[in-house]
């Protein structure tokens, strides 16, 4: 995959990403913004087609980000993608989004719109309906991946580049990947972003674990923003980090469909038996999640969660077991969390 081919991608190595006079003006706009009725607001410029700055205020500390202006396929939902810098505890702080676009100023009410925020995802999105701009497509099925292209970020430079990345292998809702050496002039200190292909954004980067860059699947993030989109689009956010904590009627029908509490915080078990073995689910605020392999205590982000959801393939995604489906009475454990919806994750609202 070539760069070029992105369809809004720059057509040079290394993009200067706004001139002295685009500076000024935002930062001006800004100060408006920040002294408009004593609001805190979440201000977010596009740079470069789909990519934008994101900059808000945390304990008068200059907080700042980088995001894509995202569209989900095959659904009418786009609005800003980001990790989860912007932590849901800090959109307590934010009264309204701005957004400067084609020199013109957008401004949304934070109360007003859908937010989702996962800190075991490592993403946050916000909705933006109410004007036109260039985004880039995310799926919640993507049957291949071609060679992707790694965007790092430079803050000092105020510059993005592009750089050629190998899918080293797939462990639950995360892509272990490398990236090419020199492949561009890239600044060593710039940020890493996240993995683009042709075919749209494919990870959000996470973190260094082995030897290896870890993201994760985007796959993954729009299956569970979607779970929480149709049942959850009126209410704006739920500042909760976990799940709900469920009343005894609830823990009785977890009983009663073959799950078991662990000493593991929200990590239920269905009971192993003599011909089959145990599988782990993870109960967070928005989605169920299940794994063959056992969970640390002190590092859950180390297992190969999958996310359930419909229809959703039910093989591991790598380890020992990879490829293989679970046990039948397991299925139907997922199955049945499957008709659940968020009826033991959060606080379902009525939208109609």
């Amino acid at each position: 995959m070539s760069k070029n081919s992105i369809k809004t991608s720059t057509s040079s190595n290394s993009t200067n990403l706004k001139n002295k006079s685009d500076t000024k003006n935002i930062k001006q706009k800004q100060k408006e913004m920040e002294t408009d009725k004593g609001e805190n607001s979440l201000i977010i410029e596009i740079l470069e087609n789909y990519i934008c700055k994101i900059t808000y205020k945390l304990n008068n500390n200059d907080i700042k980000d980088i995001g894509f202006l995202v569209r989900i396929s095959n659904y009418p939902i786009k609005g800003l993608l980001t990790n989860y810098q912007i932590e849901e505890k800090n959109l307590y702080e934010i009264s309204t989004i701005v957004i400067f676009y084609n020199k013109k100023i957008y401004k949304y009410d934070i109360n007003n719109i859908f937010i989702f925020s996962d800190k075991f995802l490592n993403s946050t999105f916000i909705e933006l309906e109410k004007f036109e701009y260039e985004y880039i497509e995310i799926k919640e099925e993507r049957k291949n991946i071609d060679i992707p292209l790694l965007i790092k970020y430079s803050e000092e430079n105020n510059t993005f580049n592009y750089i050629e990345a190998k899918i080293k292998g797939k462990w639950g809702i995360n892509i272990f990947y490398e990236e090419e050496k020199n492949y561009y002039d890239c600044d060593s200190v710039s940020s890493k972003l996240a993995l683009i292909t042709d075919d749209g954004l494919i990870g959000v980067h996470k973190h260094i674990d082995y030897n290896y860059n870890i993201a994760v699947n985007v796959e993954t993030i729009v299956k569970a923003l979607l779970l929480n989109y149709s049942n959850f689009k009126n209410n704006v956010i739920s500042f909760e980090e976990e799940g709900i904590s469920l009343n005894k009627s609830q823990i009785k029908e977890l009983n009663e469909h073959g799950l078991e509490f662990t000493n593991i915080s929200n990590v239920l078990i269905s009971l192993p038996t003599i011909f089959v073995t145990p599988i782990w689910f993870y109960r967070t605020k928005h989605a169920w999640y299940w794994t063959p392999t056992k969970p640390h205590i002190n590092d859950l982000n180390k297992v190969n969660w999958m996310i359930i959801f419909p229809n959703n393939s039910l093989q591991v995604i790598g380890g020992e077991w990879d490829g293989i489906e679970p046990a039948e009475n397991n299925i139907e454990i997922i199955k049945w969390l499957e008709t659940t919806k968020l009826k033991y994750n959060n606080v379902i609202t009525d939208n109609e």
